[in-house]
């Protein structure tokens, strides 16, 4: 926690790996973490107050209460109470009823119950959620002589739509920047993603394409060169993108051992009808990405044609959200381009994604998406 006036450290807390965390009051987060789920409260007044007499990293300060178990490796009655272990712990915690909350366990009390599911009036147990926003759901059945069976949480057994997707794409053309940015937030979130890959990339930077791979994104075909296919210098005939994108195919697997998704687009979106069928004669499926917007517009490059629109990162994401619908597809580009830009939307990635979650969108991989 820092003092937004200062930058002065005024509180911290530490134990488990930090997932997210949000505003409860002005002195208060919920913390969601690897195992649990707390409320933390801390005094910033007094920590700033020791910090700055002390002139040294405050301790940990003020009370951090678990709310819920964020994941459940193993849990037991044992006859007085709830025994629940996190997943990844070797701790344990009780279910205080007072306060509808967990206490840490100082010692782990042995498991003598046969029948751990049971307490004598009521059966736990888990099955399939009816929402689909969950795995699963916890359900109670009584033992008594009015047989009743329901759903822990009423959330779980509410029937709801499913959330509508959309899919941000990565290119991958001539320049590594932002590729360990990108990678770490897919990560973050648990996304996986689709690269389009061209020649070029793979070409120049073999060792960052198996890093994509071992991450378990897809990785489809940008074709073999970068050069705008629509550009009038180029003579495109059918045989010309059946050729180009076996290339790719063909350096891909050279590189890595792996074959490329038979998903392309053209270099930059830019595209003919004679292009698409030529792709689709070749076995590939074309992908339309939302074009309204782009993060290659340089400052340069509008000043010289108004109709190419320079927006910062922040002004893309803003611009991307405000037309998102279902199934639409956002393009990210890999790297730096030719020319003055503010900054780049990979550098802003977690906020690109954390912004198109919170209008409700699952975000997928393409062949997901247009599957």
């Amino acid at each position: 926690m820092y003092d937004t006036t200062t930058w002065k450290q005024t509180a911290h807390t530490s134990g488990e790996k930090v997932i997210s965390f949000v505003w409860n009051e002005k002195r208060s987060l919920y913390i969601g973490g690897t195992q649990t789920v707390r409320v933390w409260s801390f005094n910033a007044a007094a920590s700033t107050a020791a910090s700055l007499e002390n002139d040294t990293t405050p301790a940990s300060l003020g009370v951090s209460n678990v709310i819920f178990i964020s994941s459940v490796s193993t849990a037991y009655w044992n006859g007085n109470e709830i025994i629940a272990f996190p997943s990844e712990s070797s701790t344990a915690y009780s279910y205080d009823a007072a306060r509808n909350g967990w206490n840490l366990m100082n010692t782990v009390p042995k498991n003598n119950n046969k029948n751990p599911e049971l307490n004598g009036k009521y059966r736990v147990f888990t099955d399939a959620a009816r929402n689909k926003l969950y795995k699963n759901a916890i359900y109670v059945r009584s033992l008594g002589n009015n047989v009743v069976t329901f759903s822990l949480y009423a959330d779980t057994d509410v029937v709801v739509d499913e959330p509508k997707k959309a899919a941000v794409v990565f290119d991958a053309m001539d320049s590594v920047d932002g590729l360990s940015r990108i990678l770490f937030v897919l990560d973050e979130y648990n996304i996986k993603g689709t690269f389009f890959i061209n020649g070029e990339f793979i070409r120049r930077y073999p060792a960052e394409l198996k890093q994509i791979i071992a991450a378990g994104h897809e990785c489809a075909s940008g074709f073999y060169t970068c050069a705008d296919l629509t550009n009038k210098d180029f003579v495109i005939d059918e045989d010309f993108i059946k050729r180009g994108l076996a290339r790719n195919e063909d350096e891909f697997f050279t590189a890595t051992g792996k074959e490329l998704s038979l998903l392309w687009h053209a270099p930059y979106y830019h595209d003919t009808p004679l292009m698409k069928a030529a792709g689709k004669s070749a076995g590939y499926r074309y992908v339309d990405a939302y074009t309204g917007y782009s993060d290659r517009v340089t400052v340069e490059q509008s000043e010289r044609d108004p109709s190419y629109l320079y927006l910062d990162a922040g002004k893309l994401i803003d611009a991307y959200t405000s037309s998102l619908e279902e199934n639409m597809i956002i393009p990210v580009t890999v790297g730096k381009v030719h020319g003055t830009r503010k900054d780049y939307l990979y550098e802003k990635i977690d906020l690109l994604i954390a912004a198109i979650l919170d209008k409700g969108y699952a975000l997928v991989d393409v062949r997901t998406l247009t599957e």
